[in-house]
């Protein structure tokens, strides 16, 4: 490479996730480097933290270089085995049950690390580790997720009392679906990294149903999401009283019937109505504003911002950010935004504080926290599948096979996926030492054991408690605790939230839209009323004119001159959705208030 001359020192951090390509990097980086030249290497890792499998890291790439170096560059071992974050006990605890798990010999061919035990060098200070497990008996898998949540809730309490930070890992972000739910009932805000899909949001479902039915009047699913959304309110009897027998329909079209509307009760039908007005207006601006303006307008205009709270706000504005970037890419499709929206995640909620953070435990690596909660330990990964070529990089050189036809067994296929089960084992305990040392004072381990038909209580296969278990059965089973019975919600009823039908959205007050006149040399005003999208975009206009005129230089520039930037005017306002009649006003108005200024 051209700047490897340039090159002396090298400092890469987290090396035991390194991938091929990377350490190819490396050893080009470095190439030509000779002993005693003063150019230094240091690489920073640890192997029992390599849990990248997922990014193509692999673990036996540190262990090769720690043996032969990165290219032509020799390493000297340094092993640190200090432990400064964790209280005694908990150093003491991963020592003596997660160190057993480990394998006593490295192998790179497995992936398999030898564990080195931590020495606490903080005083202790009351830490702990508990093992709290769940006996669910058949049928129980529900009632299992509820009672596990309702001890996080409890767990998380007793470290708000104490004044600690808490983290909450899971191996999946799956696990959490029961823990968030009971989160916020007890009215726990968090921060969650990288958690909450933005798709999920009940907000953003909201707006997709709004940004769907804008782009289609036959999207009956969108509209009929619209209509029985909280800014509307219609129930599942008014929707169907709404739509029975007229299948072949638009919503848009039954919306305009007085008689079908008459079929709903007067609230429903008010309710209906008064979307109908509000979606009516946005599709008439088709052309005039873009579609994130009209989504945003309508939800506002239907009083969605009073259904929600700040984190709903946040996961809204992310959203319409996603359709207005989509929109400088080219017409938008509801495919696309799809698409492009389960690749988001939802965005921290304002309101928590911090001192409660819910996240995968990949997503924890490096960070440290005083009470660290691992619920779902009990809870197996996804089966493995079959893919249709299996490759294995093996000191020899790579292994590639191919997924046999039909039933015919292939031993090297078959032989692959046994190392790569093996990695996958390998890895898992590395998974499991990651979680528990993120804990500074204290570590909570949370799972379910199944009572079996033959009276043996244990952990379902493949889970991380299963892979814990020989160290800890006695523990555990001493401390099991049976499942609460599963029982239908509290209230028995479900609960709609929706705006009343009498809501209206409140006027601004009287200071937020003043009158400014800008004067001219000769006394003249121009005025500027500040209200409807097109002075708004107006002044958006006029402003980045203003910038590119001090840019440039503002001398010379007198009324004849500004009167020629009339085509860039109106062709800047035609872009952001200003049109008909209001855009030859608008463009008069800023060429006005650049001559004026």
């Amino acid at each position: 490479l051209a700047i490897d001359a340039q090159v002396r020192h090298l400092l890469v951090d987290e090396f035991q996730d390194t991938s091929r390509r990377q350490l190819e990097l490396l050893a080009r980086l470095t190439a030509g480097w000779e002993e005693g030249d003063g150019r230094t290497l240091f690489v920073v890792g640890d192997p029992m933290q390599s849990i990248y499998r997922f990014r193509q890291a692999e673990v036996a790439l540190f262990l090769r270089a720690r043996r032969h170096g990165v290219g032509t560059v020799r390493l000297t071992p340094l092993t640190l085995t200090a432990n400064f974050r964790s209280d005694p006990a908990v150093v003491g605890w991963v020592n003596n049950h997660l160190g057993p798990l480990f394998p006593e010999q490295e192998d790179e061919v497995a992936g398999a690390v030898a564990y080195c035990p931590s020495t606490a060098v903080r005083a202790a200070a009351g830490g702990e580790v508990r093992l709290l497990p769940l006996l669910a008996h058949p049928g129980e898998a529900v009632a299992a997720e509820r009672s596990e949540a309702a001890r996080v809730v409890a767990l998380v309490a007793a470290a708000r009392e104490r004044g600690e930070g808490c983290a909450i890992l899971v191996r999946a972000r799956s696990h959490l679906v029961a823990i968030l739910l009971a989160l916020h009932r007890a009215g726990r805000p968090y921060q969650a990294r990288e958690v909450l899909p933005l798709g999920e949001r009940p907000v953003v479902l909201d707006l997709v149903a709004l940004t769907r039915a804008l782009l289609s009047p036959w999207d009956r699913t969108a509209w009929l999401a619209a209509l029985h959304a909280p800014f509307c309110g219609l129930d599942p009897s008014a929707l169907l009283r709404l739509v029975e027998g007229a299948e072949e329909v638009t919503i848009p079209s039954l919306l305009a019937q007085e008689e079908r509307l008459a079929l709903l009760a007067p609230e429903a039908a008010t309710r209906a109505a008064r979307l109908a007005a509000v979606l009516a207006q946005a599709e008439g601006e088709v052309g005039r504003r873009p579609l994130a303006q009209r989504v945003e307008g309508a939800w506002v205009a239907l009083g969605g911002p009073a259904t929600v709270g700040p984190g709903e706000l946040a996961a809204a504005r992310a959203y319409l950010r996603l359709v207005r970037a989509l929109e400088a890419e080219g017409p938008v499709s509801v495919a696309e935004v799809e698409r492009r929206l389960a690749r988001l995640f939802a965005p921290p909620d304002p309101a928590a504080d911090g001192t409660l953070a819910v996240m995968t435990i990949h997503k924890a690596k490096g960070l440290e926290f005083d009470t660290v909660i691992v619920p779902g330990l009990g809870r197996p990964p996804r089966p493995s599948d079959y893919p249709l070529l299996r490759w294995l990089h093996l000191p020899e050189g790579p292994l590639l096979a191919a997924r046999p036809r039909g039933d015919r067994p292939d031993p090297i296929y078959d032989y692959v996926g046994m190392l790569e089960r093996e990695q996958e084992a390998q890895e898992e305990r590395r998974l499991l030492y990651v979680a528990a040392t993120r804990a500074r004072r204290r570590l909570y381990l949370l799972g379910t054991v199944e009572a079996r038909a033959d009276g043996a209580v244990r952990p379902p296969g493949r889970s991380l408690l299963d892979l814990l278990w020989p160290q800890i059965a006695d523990q555990a089973l001493a401390q099991v605790e049976e499942v609460e019975g599963d029982r239908p919600e509290e209230g028995g009823t479900a609960t709609v939230w929706r705006l009343a039908a009498t809501f209206r959205i409140p006027a601004p007050a009287p200071s937020l839209t003043p009158a400014v006149a800008v004067r001219s040399a000769a006394g003249e005003g121009v005025p500027f009323r500040w209200v409807g999208e097109a002075a708004r975009h107006m002044g958006t206009v006029v402003h980045a004119a203003l910038a590119h005129l001090a840019e440039v230089g503002g001398e010379g520039w007198d009324a004849a001159r500004v009167a020629t930037l009339g085509p860039a005017l109106r062709a800047a306002l035609a872009a952001a959705g200003v049109g008909g009649t209001e855009l030859e006003a608008a463009a008069a108005r800023a060429a006005a208030a650049l001559a004026a200024t």
